[in-house]
């Protein structure tokens, strides 16, 4: 406490004698903010309490008593009075995905290039058939369509192809089962098979006792789906705004930084939001590039390292999300062209 009162005091005198020798004002950096009446947890390894604390460019420049802190204003600082509340270090989210626009874009909801999330409401077949019945109205022939429902709800995961394609002759329609599994129409059956290796007769294609396939894709199949054939979602400022009205929630939770995997949408959204001054929440990152891609080795050899990389001190990758490892059931089929036992 000792050492911090004289820094204090340095500064202050500091000040003073670079107002008598007129420095330019450029050269000096007063705290933007000060708070003070407060009951501040430091969490160092003394567990110390505080009175105030001084910010200066986003980053705790002082803490201390409210005497050393407030002596540290300068024109143009603010200063809170928190008349004893109790201030503490951010909490970190270590599973946030689901607090990130499209953290699981390859399984999301696309309607005409809008990203809208699990559709709750849709529990059952006949509510999801008219569901699409309404989206295949709206949206322009050969727009694809991508629904998320509530995960493996039993009535959605029984449906094939024969169900979708009558209510979507002209838009290729997928509906994801699971995290790993789908549903999809003739149309996009054929355009997962032309991208596939193996066609139909790939193991992640699922077939019928007659040997025709069915509609119900999982694994490498899916990857292709949900990455390689779905069209690139709009940014735009309402998009930018869901972003901030997410991380504002987080806030108002006390939640300050989030660990989370996340895929280049998601980034792309972060990215305009950091270089508009309007990143408020520090995010460490895994990238889902791995995650059901159906190409993990060809994105992973060109990409290199991106461990550590980031803007500035707001985002940070820590590593790849991949969510499968070779030999499990249903996701392990994604890096491998051999069949896998079904879980």
């Amino acid at each position: 406490m000792f050492g911090r009162l004289q820094i204090a005091l340095a500064l202050v005198a500091f000040s003073l004698s670079a107002r008598a020798q007129n420095i330019p004002a450029e050269l000096l950096s007063y705290p933007q903010a000060i708070f003070h009446n407060g009951n501040i947890l430091t969490v160092n390894e003394k567990f110390d309490r505080a009175q105030a604390v001084a910010v200066r460019d986003g980053k705790f420049l002082a803490v201390g008593t409210n005497e050393e802190v407030l002596r540290l204003k300068g024109p143009e600082t603010k200063v809170y009075d928190l008349k004893g509340k109790m201030v503490i270090p951010g909490f970190v989210a270590t599973d946030a995905d689901n607090d990130i626009i499209a953290g699981n874009l390859y399984k999301e909801t696309l309607i005409g290039g809008k990203v809208l999330g699990t559709m709750k409401d849709l529990k059952t077949k006949r509510e999801l058939l008219d569901a699409v019945k309404r989206y295949v109205e709206t949206q322009p022939s050969g727009e694809s369509i991508y629904i998320r429902p509530p995960d493996e709800a039993p009535d959605i995961m029984s449906m094939t192809r024969a169900d979708l394609d009558p209510i979507s002759p002209r838009h290729p329609v997928a509906i994801n089962t699971t995290s790993f599994d789908m549903v999809v129409n003739t149309l996009m059956l054929n355009k997962v098979a032309a991208a596939t290796p193996g066609g139909m007769n790939h193991p992640s294609i699922v077939k019928d006792a007659s040997g025709k396939p069915t509609g119900q894709i999982y694994g490498h199949a899916m990857g292709v789906a949900g990455w390689d054939l779905r069209p690139w979602p709009k940014i735009d400022e309402a998009t930018l705004q869901v972003q901030k009205d997410m991380f504002m929630n987080l806030h108002k939770r006390g939640i300050t930084s989030i660990v989370a995997h996340t895929q280049g949408y998601a980034l792309s959204v972060m990215n305009a939001l950091y270089h508009r001054d309007e990143l408020t929440m520090r995010v460490y990152m895994a990238h889902d590039f791995l995650r059901q891609n159906p190409n993990a080795e060809a994105y992973l050899r060109p990409l290199g390292n991106l461990v550590d990389f980031g803007l500035g001190d707001m985002m940070q990758f820590v590593g790849a999300g991949l969510a499968a490892m070779d030999g499990n059931a249903d996701t392990g089929s994604a890096l491998t062209l051999d069949p896998k036992l079904r879980s």
